[in-house]
């Protein structure tokens, strides 16, 4: 079933939170050359792997969303 005309609602939503997090990394001041957590948060991890683990945070344990979510 198809409402307002939106076929790929998971898509939609996924491009919707992107947008969202952009904003408010931009309302928080955060360059745009440091948001690269936000179209690629594994190889952000990765990069800061010691910062999260300092954390106690592994990568395995912890969704795309919610590495962005930390960073921001």
């Amino acid at each position: 079933m198809i409402l307002f005309g939106k076929k790929n609602s998971k898509a939609n939503e996924a491009e919707n939170n992107l947008t969202v997090y952009r904003e408010i990394a931009d309302i928080l001041g955060i360059p745009a050359e440091k948001q690269g957590m936000i179209d690629n948060p594994r190889q952000y991890y990765t990069d800061n792997a010691e910062r999260y683990s300092e954390r106690f945070i592994e990568g395995n344990d912890v969704d795309d969303d919610e590495i962005r979510w930390m960073v921001l």
